[in-house]
């Protein structure tokens, strides 16, 4: 991890819920500048981000919200290895998630607690 296969493309692609679905942390990081901007990415709800981007890799719960992560991967050493949806109380989805007041869209794996 972070560093790039020189037999894989990691140059940015749009994002595809199908694709997402399908692919490994490698597609999921060449789409990862475009899903929180494209309207295809549903995660208004629990059920839409499942449909929309699968079961998540990691479960914490984060400043009273839950917070799903997925794996990516771009290629680049010590670079963020997740990207991150929450959910309020209410169940709503939003990108990125809150800690420490700041918002990020990312996360390094090792650096969650």
């Amino acid at each position: 991890m972070g560093f790039k296969k020189p037999w894989r493309d990691y140059s940015p692609k749009p994002f595809s819920s199908a694709e997402w679905l399908a692919g490994d942390k490698i597609e999921r990081g060449r789409m990862m500048r475009d899903m929180f901007r494209n309207p295809k990415m549903d995660i208004r709800s629990r059920d839409a981000a499942i449909k929309t981007l699968g079961e998540p890799d990691i479960k914490k719960t984060i400043e009273n919200k839950e917070v799903w992560f997925y794996r990516i991967d771009f290629g680049i050493p010590d670079a963020m290895d997740l990207t991150a949806i929450s959910f309020d109380e209410k169940g709503r989805g939003s990108s990125g998630y809150a800690h420490g007041g700041t918002m990020s869209m990312g996360e390094k794996e090792s650096d969650l607690k």
